[in-house]
């Protein structure tokens, strides 16, 4: 464990691992960091990509490559290169002797957009726009550019994301909302391009959009998101956390009977338990957009709460036990540990 101090007023606020393929293939440390940092308006005097080289558990600084554009929002590792959000550009560096080596940009079509999340998958980059949702960005080696072939129809605010598969994208916005988006199987039909501008390649916006899968009003913003599971043989699941420090999970139902099962609980459940503030829960989990695709858990919860006769009734409705309901309830609860 080791802790670098950062001086002259400068803060990091991105990291990420990183192997050059052209170089070694030694992980190294890559930092974004921003020097005095305003919140209103967003802005910085400099903007850095610090490089580091973890030795017998030390930190040493490789070098330090200032950049310009933007604050270093999110870093990740593409393609044996490093990939950065500076505000609305996607820049990807090489390792160099003294500094790292830009080789490609992408500039988003519109000026205002500034890209907080990016996760990478073959030659496929999923950036996460504050002002326009989610973009798809596919990356051509050989002519060594980048070009946006899908985007979203609606301008979400996006906070995080986490890649489900090749062309599915899990993500979250500064209103509490989480949703999964799908690019459609054509997509990669539409190719990169040829052109003059390799380099300083403009962004474009594209015919493809990404159709809504999955929309949820979690109640507060989530800000992060990870795939996967607690403890080894669990259900893998999508884990998120919010603002408030709390730990949620959603978690996949694979079988239609177990679709109609749960569904039917929560619709009956939704009538029957208590409403302390008064609230209707798909108008509250449809604050923003409509509920889609998603069970709540929380109402799912509260079976165990209603009188035994409201247990009856619903499990009767269900041709199950109420003792059989709540142990299939209790089951999926605890499928993610």
């Amino acid at each position: 464990m080791d802790v670098v101090e950062m001086e002259n007023n400068c803060a990091a606020l991105s990291t990420c691992a990183v192997h050059f393929h052209a170089k070694s293939n030694e992980v190294l440390l890559a930092v974004g960091v921003t020097q005095s940092m305003t919140m209103h308006p967003v802005s910085s005097e400099q903007n850095y990509i610090d490089l580091y080289r973890i030795v017998d558990g030390r930190l040493t600084l490789v070098h330090r490559t200032k950049v310009d554009g933007g604050i270093v929002m999110s870093m990740t590792q593409f393609q044996g290169k490093l990939l950065c959000a500076i505000g609305p550009y996607l820049r990807l560096y090489e390792m160099g002797t003294k500094q790292l080596l830009r080789k490609c940009e992408l500039l988003a079509a519109s000026p205002k957009s500034v890209f907080k999340t990016l996760d990478a998958c073959g030659d496929r980059i999923f950036a996460g726009d504050i002002h326009s949702s989610m973009k798809l960005v596919k990356y051509d080696q050989a002519l060594n550019r980048m070009a946006v072939v899908c985007d979203d129809l609606m301008p979400r605010t996006m906070v995080a994301s986490e890649i489900l598969d090749y062309g599915t994208i899990a993500g979250s916005d500064k209103f509490g909302n989480f949703f999964v988006l799908r690019a459609p199987s054509d997509v990669d039909n539409e190719t990169v391009g040829t052109g003059q501008r390799a380099l300083w390649d403009v962004g474009r916006k594209s015919g493809h959009k990404f159709e809504c899968v999955c929309h949820f009003y979690v109640g507060e913003i989530v800000t992060g998101i990870k795939r996967g599971c607690l403890i080894p043989g669990g259900t893998e699941g999508i884990i998120y956390t919010t603002i408030s420090g709390r730990v949620g999970a959603f978690l996949p139902i694979t079988n239609r009977d177990d679709v109609e099962f749960y569904q039917g609980i929560e619709k009956s459940v939704r009538l029957s338990a208590p409403r302390p503030c008064g609230a209707e829960p798909v108008a509250y989990r449809s604050s923003f957009v409509p509920v889609k695709h998603v069970v709540d858990g929380d109402l799912l919860d509260l079976f165990g709460d209603l009188k035994a006769e409201e247990q009856k009734k619903i499990a009767e409705k269900l041709d199950r036990s109420v003792e059989e309901v709540s142990k299939k309830i209790a089951t999926m609860a605890s499928g993610l540990i």
